[in-house]
């Protein structure tokens, strides 16, 4: 098996694992929801859910009270047949504010864990094969008011699949949150958030160049506090993937979460995306002086793609 070849089995059994080959979509660590919160209702990341800010919209972070977060999270793949080993993307990120409108927010991404079978010109075996990307991120947001921020994000990519690639992107949006309002008796706010992601060079393996998943997103989100202990948000969004420019790609994912005490949530929503890739999503969460444990559940409604578990564990201080 030369290289060329193997480059090719391990793109495609990451990819199908994943659930993009469908679209054939490369480097999942840039695309995968990473936040449980908002990846269990509709995995309408744009929006934001109070934690692994980096990922979602860095701007919702200044125009909260909080001093830093921390966070840490896994999104693990249901396993495709031949698979050997569990794809899984793993995140930490922390966000800081070095000033009332500053803030500065740092991640890193890994995605792996299959093994590819190797073999020589004659089909004797020969060593596995290990396939793995990362990414190391980095982001400043501005509050220019505190109903409105902005930020802009790089990343360093890297990837290795039978050959090694390297390369950057930058992301950048805004978010803009509304004072409170009234819907009837109700008190309620509103956010709409925009986002922008990967935009960089193609990744070059050598003899295959491969493009980023460029996308841009737009959400908004509802939040009513129907009585003293019980809130309810809504929210929709869409992200429209426009690279590689010969397979584009739109999603809309739409959600609500129940919120007891400002402790104990529920959560549940519905993904849907071209090329048979949709899902049902479904979640829970709880907080409790600053501590943040959510999980969530992708269930694809098709043969296509495949079901993911995202599991999150954030602080905030």
């Amino acid at each position: 098996m030369n290289k060329k070849s193997i480059f090719a089995a391990c793109m495609v059994a990451i990819l199908s694992t994943a659930g993009a080959v469908a679209q054939n979509r490369t480097l999942p660590v840039l695309s995968v929801s990473n936040e449980a919160g908002s990846a269990s209702m509709g995995a309408i990341t744009v929006t934001g859910s109070g934690g692994m800010h980096i990922y979602t919209n860095p701007a919702f972070f200044v125009l909260g009270e909080n001093k830093g977060a921390v966070d840490v999270s896994a999104a693990m793949f249901s396993k495709q047949e031949g698979d050997v080993g569990q794809f899984g993307v793993y995140s930490a990120g922390a966000a800081y504010r070095v000033a009332g409108r500053h803030a500065i927010l740092a991640g890193f991404r890994y995605a792996g864990g299959l093994k590819i079978a190797g073999f020589d010109a004659l089909g004797n075996p020969t060593k596995d094969y290990k396939p793995y990307d990362w990414t190391a991120d980095i982001a400043y947001t501005y509050r220019f008011s505190t109903r409105f921020a902005a930020f802009i994000a790089g990343s360093a990519v890297y990837s290795h699949l039978a050959k090694n690639a390297r390369g950057g992107s930058v992301s950048f949006g805004a978010v803009y949150n509304s004072e409170n309002v009234k819907l009837g008796s109700v008190p309620a706010r509103y956010s709409i958030s925009t986002r922008v992601s990967d935009l960089g060079p193609k990744l070059d393996y050598g003899s295959t160049e491969v493009n980023l998943p460029a996308s841009a997103a737009i959400g908004g989100r509802l939040e009513m506090d129907l009585a003293p202990e019980h809130m309810l948000t809504a929210a929709v969004a869409s992200r429209y993937y426009f690279m590689p420019s010969h397979d584009k790609l739109l999603t809309a994912g739409i959600g609500a979460e129940y919120m007891y005490n400002r402790t104990v949530a529920v959560r549940a929503g519905y993904e849907l995306s071209q090329h048979n890739l949709s899902h049902i999503t479904l979640g829970a969460g709880l907080c409790y002086k600053g501590l943040r444990l959510n999980a969530g559940y992708l269930l694809k409604t098709n043969n296509q793609g495949s079901n993911n578990f995202v599991v999150g564990l954030g602080f905030d201080f």
